[in-house]
């Protein structure tokens, strides 16, 4: 039996290394097999992105419906002065993997050169979700003279 194992050595080393380098390349070559959806459209001005789904396990389906509630209720006059684009992290795996969202829901805020300015996860304890008030605080920023 040892004798079987000594010539199968080098074989079953190839083998494990290639596996290896298998497993790499797929994790590392991810990103370039994600086709790219349309361009997030700046219109220069700052944008605000609702990454979300709207399919998942049962106990994050609240979660969702919450963050979904909590960016309606946003006062349309703040929405006018940052429009709101909502990603379902399904659809754009390319924007998931720019903008390194890890789950959702989650809001970035873009300035008008499409750099993040803000970002915030909502929180499954809160009651509002997301801290909306620090949100309209960096907006007020972006937007101001």
């Amino acid at each position: 039996m040892a004798g079987l194992v000594e010539i199968h050595k080098p074989r079953i080393w190839f083998a494990l290394l290639g596996a290896v380098v298998l497993l790499l390349g797929l994790k590392l070559g991810r990103p370039l097999f994600i086709l790219a959806g349309p361009p997030i459209e700046l219109n220069n001005q700052p944008v605000l992105l609702f990454f979300n789904n709207d399919e998942g396990c049962e106990c994050v389906l609240p979660l969702y419906a919450r963050a979904d509630k909590a960016i309606a209720a946003w006062p349309l006059e703040q929405r006018r002065q940052v429009p709101v684009q909502r990603i379902l992290l399904y659809q754009r795996p390319d924007l998931q993997h720019r903008y390194k969202v890890e789950r959702a829901p989650m809001l970035v805020l873009l300035d008008a050169k499409g750099q993040i300015v803000w970002r915030e996860w909502g929180v499954a304890s809160s009651p509002t979700v997301f801290n909306l008030e620090r949100m309209q605080e960096k907006i007020g920023l972006l937007i101001a003279p």
